[in-house]
């Protein structure tokens, strides 16, 4: 029973994780010129919010806790150097920027979500 309430938790866990970005995009479209998007957008942010409920009301662990992974200086790093094979095709050449250089100090742990790890950095 435990194994299972972890996963729930979990499951949870990551459908809030993927429900946020959604949410994001949808408070854009809410704002859209074309009254049937805007509509459109209402309507899908309240099922994003009903679902987000449901997760935090019924899926969620009972105490409250959270499922958390270790994640080294290397894991960290790896990470950060995947996000920025993401925003390559956005920023291009601006890459060089020294805001963009990736730099882990070799003592730096995070113990999180591991989708949570990610929307951190």
């Amino acid at each position: 029973m435990e194994h299972q309430d972890s996963v729930m938790r979990s499951a949870a866990h990551d459908i809030r994780g993927y429900l946020a970005s959604a949410s994001l995009a949808t408070e854009h479209l809410v704002a859209h010129t074309d009254a049937r998007v805007a509509r459109s957008a209402e309507r899908i942010s309240s099922a994003i919010e009903q679902i987000v409920t449901i997760c935090q009301d019924d899926l969620a662990a009972p105490d409250g806790s959270v499922v958390t992974t270790h994640h080294s200086a290397a894991d960290i790093s790896l990470l950060l150097e995947k996000i920025s094979a993401l925003i390559v095709p956005e920023y291009g050449e601006n890459l060089d920027h020294p805001a963009f250089a990736i730099s882990v100090a070799d003592d730096l742990s995070i113990d999180c979500h591991s989708s949570s790890l990610f929307r951190i950095l």
